[in-house]
């Protein structure tokens, strides 16, 4: 079965909206990997703030739903640090998602 929870869709939409789901051919790889990049800060920052696990991740439908999955495991093996440290883990999170894009997408 296939649900869509809010902060899921929130952060679907942030993706879309951005154009994340283009094809890196589609852009530059500086371009495409901010946009991953900004979806990992989404993730990270909903996961900070104690959103549980289960209202973010849903049946992946696609390549982006799985991508999604993907960070969203990868922040909640992070544990649940200070509200005062969310800007630094947010900018190790983000860097480091454009790092593994970018190293993925250069040509």
């Amino acid at each position: 079965m296939f649900r869509v929870t809010l902060p899921f869709a929130i952060v679907l939409t942030a993706f879309f909206s951005v154009g994340a789901n283009a094809q890196p051919e589609q852009s530059s790889p500086v371009e495409y990997c901010k946009k991953i990049e900004n979806l990992a800060g989404s993730i990270i920052r909903l996961r900070q703030m104690g959103m549980p696990m289960s209202e973010l991740v849903n049946s992946p439908t696609d390549a982006t739903a799985r991508m999604a999955n993907a960070m969203i495991e990868k922040a909640y093996r992070m544990p649940k640090y200070p509200e005062s440290m969310l800007p630094e883990i947010e900018v190790e999170f983000r860097n480091e998602a454009f790092r593994d894009c970018y190293s993925a997408v250069k040509k």
